[in-house]
């Protein structure tokens, strides 16, 4: 009863916590070897004694207990239907200070060994591919941004002891498991929104865009982290093609969709197109004007829901091409 309702309910989800949780159970040590003095329970018997046990195994629990939070995490940000957003400033350039800062609110400072694999990274990519550090400036959601922050954490604990152990290889998987549960649930809890509200739907774009330049990133950094280099960096650079993936053929649907919509306030036929040309009267001409009117203001809209900084310049000129040519 002890350890159900004290030891394990008490159980951080922060290490800076569990060193002070550390702390306290020799109180509860001293309540069971009373209970040997006391002779309620045999001394020689290891199994009559779960506080010492649980005490012993304390820090693999707090290592299913952080990941339980993890996901738990990742579940509710996929669920928050605020779409609050958040706009980088300015083009976000990957660095051993990105990271620093990404796990500072964990509690705990960077770890040695991802210091050290983060240096590696830049390093290479500085000899000629420093581009696939930078992510450019655009909105994406909060929720997103927090995921990312959670993820990096996550990398940050798994390296924290000098050995890699089952431990950390069960912390760097759910890490990437965030990130698969996040998209997941959220195309599936919010698909009739993006659907019918172009902004949401870009913001989706990002945000997939965005776990995507992450997950490549941590990709390269796991041959460093984990002992299944090979296996650990194959399946984070699944997570990022699959997110890549998401997110560009969520989009290409958007863009099909808009433009038939286009097509249809005119009319996409050769008689359509001759009415244009041709009208005479001055009703024809009435009509053919409230069309234009209607198309214009569907562009329009579809632009502000899309104009910079919600999405690059590039990619925004490329889609009002296509509603254009529509």
């Amino acid at each position: 009863m002890v350890v159900e309702r004290c030891l394990l309910r008490s159980i951080p989800t922060a290490r800076h916590e569990l060193e002070e949780l550390r702390r306290t159970t020799d109180v509860l040590l001293e309540f069971e070897s009373r209970l040997f003095a006391l002779g309620s329970v045999s001394a020689s018997d290891i199994s009559n004694r779960p506080i010492h046990t649980a005490v012993g195994r304390l820090d693999d629990l707090f290592i299913e207990r952080r990941c339980d939070h993890a996901q738990s995490r990742a579940r509710e940000l996929a669920e928050d239907t605020s779409f609050a957003l958040f706009e980088l400033e300015r083009h976000e350039v990957w660095s051993l200070d990105f990271v620093r800062e990404k796990v500072g609110d964990s509690g705990c400072g960077i770890s040695p060994l991802l210091a050290e694999a983060c240096e590696k990274a830049v390093t290479s990519a500085s000899g000629g591919a420093s581009a696939d550090l930078v992510y450019p400036k655009c909105s994406i959601s909060r929720s997103m941004h927090r995921l990312v922050s959670e993820a990096y954490a996550l990398v940050n604990e798994a390296t924290l002891s000098s050995d890699v152990s089952a431990s950390s290889c069960l912390l760097l998987g759910s890490a990437r498991q965030t990130f698969d549960l996040y998209g997941a649930l959220y195309l599936t809890l919010h698909r009739a929104q993006l659907t019918k509200i172009p902004a949401l739907a870009w913001q989706f774009f990002n945000d997939c865009m965005y776990a995507s330049h992450h997950a490549g990133i941590i990709a390269q950094l796991i041959p460093s982290l984990s002992s299944t280099p090979s296996e650990g960096k194959e399946a984070w650079l699944e997570t990022a093609r699959h997110f890549f993936g998401v997110g560009s053929a969520h989009i290409a649907d958007l863009v099909v969709r808009e433009s038939r919509e286009l097509g249809a306030l005119i009319g996409n036929s050769s008689s359509s197109r001759d009415a244009f040309y041709n009208a005479a009267s001055d009703a024809a001409k009435e009509q053919l004007e409230k069309s234009r009117k209607q198309v214009r203001l569907a562009v329009t809209q579809l632009s502000r829901a899309m104009q910079p900084p919600v999405v690059t310049p590039r990619i925004y000129y490329q889609t009002l091409g296509h509603y254009i040519d529509a």
